[in-house]
Order: C-alpha cells, then sequence, then structure tokens
C-alpha cells in the first residue's frame, strides 16, 4: 500500500474530503454554539432582572414611626422605657413582617391632644419569622 502510488492517491483525495466535512461538520457546530450562548445570556438577563425586581425580594425587616393621638388634657412630656407595641404587615390574615418597639414617648400637643410616638428601628423584626417576598404575598 505504500508503494503504490494509486493507493496512495485515493487516499490523499479520501483524507481531503473527510477534513472539508469536518470543516462544514465544524461550522455548524460553531453556529449551535452561538445560538445557545444567545439563549444563555438571554435567560440570565431575564433572571437578573427578576431579582433585582423589588417585589421578589425577601422582606426581612422595615422600620416605622407610629403617631397615636388621643383626647387628653394631661400635660405629659414623658418616655415610657417598659410601654412598647407591635406593628404587622400583611394581607387578609397572614403577616408578611412582624414588627415591635420597646419604648413609647408621650408628648401633650396641645388643644386637649395627647400624642404616643411609637419609633421602631430596622433591627427590631421579631425573631424566628418566616421572611417571604412581596409577590408570594400577592397570591
Amino acid at each position: 500500500m505504500w508503494n503504490d502510488i494509486g493507493e496512495l492517491r485515493n487516499l490523499s483525495s479520501w483524507f481531503q474530503w473527510v477534513s472539508i466535512s469536518l470543516v462544514f461538520v465544524s461550522g455548524f457546530l460553531q453556529a449551535g454554539k452561538y445560538v445557545v450562548d444567545r439563549r444563555e445570556k438571554m435567560l440570565s438577563a431575564i433572571e437578573q432582572t427578576e431579582l433585582i425586581n423589588p417585589n421578589r425580594q425577601l422582606v426581612h425587616t422595615g422600620s416605622a414611626t407610629v403617631e397615636v393621638t388621643v383626647q387628653s388634657d394631661e400635660q405629659i412630656n414623658s418616655h415610657f422605657m417598659d410601654r412598647g407595641a407591635y406593628v404587622a404587615l400583611g394581607r387578609a390574615e397572614e403577616a408578611m413582617l412582624v414588627m415591635r418597639s420597646l419604648d413609647c414617648f408621650a408628648i401633650q400637643k396641645g388643644y386637649g391632644v395627647l400624642c404616643l410616638i411609637y419609633q421602631i428601628p430596622p433591627y427590631f423584626a421579631v425573631p424566628n419569622y418566616q421572611s417571604r417576598t412581596i409577590e408570594e404575598k400577592q397570591r
């Protein structure tokens, strides 16, 4: 075989056609890889925008200032360190976030109006509470 010129020409021709075929297959594989990469990039972008969406983020904590006004002529300007309150945010009967205040301020505003102020800092969410997203609560 290595000494026959005709067989070597046939073998050379066969190698040439195989290499040409492999070039075409490689081109199809590159086109397929391009399509797959574009699809992966598009899905990643969609996933990132969903993660950034505020309705999809977990609600762990919140802060609030609650003012309760009542009719009273008492002249009070006090800080009640043991008179806190709870604030719950939710929908229907299910709470989404429960926060607490440990103390309260009572201030006479004048004209028979007494104002009770409960300040709830962001780190006073009730412990052992399951975090949920706003979107989950809307279902």
